[in-house]
């Protein structure tokens, strides 16, 4: 009878578990399969090359014949089955010891001589040089912190090839860090951080530890982190996006930029235009930056006018680097990879990031540029001043020619408003002064005084002679 209801039960499970297949294959979707990328071949590779470890087939379950319930032992063959095991434990232990025994006779050769003894003394200076004696470490691979050397800036466009070769020619570039746009995946790596949303990611290469868990920044367009002396921000915002989104993911970076205290390096794919990193024109995301540029003192690193994205509808620069303007000349070589296949719509960028600057210090001392006296100033001389060199348009769109400018321009105004003064500060002691020329000094001095008072007196007394003749 029980078996009679298994077989029932049985057929009727199989029986429903046909019609639920039915039924998923004609309502669930059809299922996408996406091409695999390099770094999914290396890990199946590497897993079929691990040695699996064997499964040990279950042992067949013996059939039931009867459905009487097993029989408890009697208490004769509990003391039987106790005897029995005892008897086993003890023959065990006898053949360990044998087999100890034959082991030592066989290792422990029959010494012919007496054997010296090692004494305390001796065991105390080879315990004292196994102490002295180091471990040696095993050698790793060093990955210090520091900023990176070289970087490149790319979007993907969402494609797996187009991944593939950025990784390929930041391995051939020796490039240290890469900023992704759009990539087809964030790869579960130590060395890529990607954003909330995945449509931004940074990847450092072998040469440059990644940032810690605190030292990264993430939001839904922009990812970044403090890499020695520089902070780096990867960034990236849609186009079909409207421009009020726009205005406020610029403030979130106006935050993230002014919070930072080593320079900033921005850079990614904006979707702006303007005429200060070679548009032909600007539009309003444009005049968005270049307000939230001046805000925030980043400028653009952008040269030339060749185009960063390429497509049938047309050419554009939407891709731009920024950087704080006292790191500005830390920027070099930046270029678009104009000849490079990408496999995307957007070109590769590289550029080079120098880690101290071979500009010359300044040899002005501080405190040693004019001086003017602001107790004469003359403020409607000085109102007058502004307005006209207010008629003087700037000479360029570069950053140290409008500096160099406004310089002139302020000098003008105070030589106009106020006069100049000397440099009231104190003289710099002479490089040979010596304790001893001071004491020199004050003789001088007061030998003088004794020959000035003698002068006085003979010119005194001469006077008189005179008078009385």
């Amino acid at each position: 009878m029980e078996r009679a209801v298994r077989e029932a039960v049985a057929l009727s499970s199989a029986r429903l578990d046909a019609r639920l297949e039915s039924l998923e294959t004609r309502l669930l979707p059809a299922p996408r399969f996406c091409p695999p990328l390099a770094f999914d071949k290396k890990e199946t590779d590497a897993q079929s090359a691990m040695p699996r470890p064997r499964q040990k087939t279950p042992a067949p379950e013996a059939a039931v014949t009867t459905l009487s319930p097993p029989s408890n032992p009697s208490p004769e063959e509990k003391k039987r089955r106790k005897a029995r095991a005892s008897a086993a434990a003890k023959e065990a232990a006898v053949t360990r010891k044998d087999a100890s025994k034959s082991q030592a006779a066989t290792k422990a050769p029959a010494a012919s001589e007496w054997t010296r003894v090692a004494t305390k003394k001796g065991n105390k200076g080879q315990k004292k040089q196994q102490r002295a004696a180091p471990p040696q470490k095993k050698e790793g691979k060093k990955r210090n912190l520091q900023a990176p050397k070289s970087a490149a800036v790319g979007n993907l466009n969402y494609c797996a090839r187009s991944q593939d070769l950025l990784d390929h020619y930041a391995a051939q570039w020796s490039i240290d860090m890469d900023m992704v746009c759009e990539p087809y995946r964030v790869l579960p790596r130590d060395n890529w951080i990607g954003n909330v949303d995945s449509t931004v990611a940074l990847v450092f290469g072998p040469n440059i530890a990644p940032p810690c868990f605190g030292g990264t920044i993430k939001g839904r367009d922009y990812v970044g982190g403090k890499l020695g002396s520089v902070t780096v921000l990867g960034v990236y915002f849609s186009p079909n996006r409207p421009l009020a989104q726009f205005e406020a993911f610029l403030l979130q970076l106006t935050s993230v930029v002014n919070g930072a205290t080593d320079p900033v390096i921005v850079a990614g794919d904006f979707n702006a235009k303007s005429a200060l990193w070679g548009c032909a024109a600007t539009d309003a995301r444009g005049r968005a930056m270049e307000r939230w540029m001046a805000s925030t003192d980043l400028l653009p690193v952008s040269r030339g006018s060749v185009s960063t994205c390429v497509r049938q509808q047309g050419e554009s620069i939407v891709d731009v680097t920024l950087v704080s303007s006292p790191a500005a000349h830390r920027i070099a070589n930046w270029r678009v990879q104009e000849g490079t296949e990408t496999l995307s719509d957007h070109r590769f960028i590289r550029f080079d990031v120098i880690s101290h600057t071979s500009e010359p210090a300044s040899t002005t001392p501080p405190g040693g540029g004019p001086r003017w006296s602001v107790r004469r100033l003359d403020r409607n001389l000085l109102e007058e001043a502004a307005v006209v060199a207010s008629w003087v348009p700037l000479p360029s769109a570069d950053a140290a020619a409008c500096a160099e400018w406004l310089n002139e321009a302020s000098r003008n105004i105070c030589d106009a408003s106020m006069r100049r003064v000397g440099n009231t500060g104190r003289r710099r002691q002479a490089y040979w002064w010596r304790p001893e020329s001071g004491m020199a000094q004050r003789g001088v001095a007061q030998h003088l005084r004794r020959l000035n008072a003698m002068s006085g007196q003979y010119r005194t007394a001469t006077t008189g002679v005179l008078v009385a003749a």
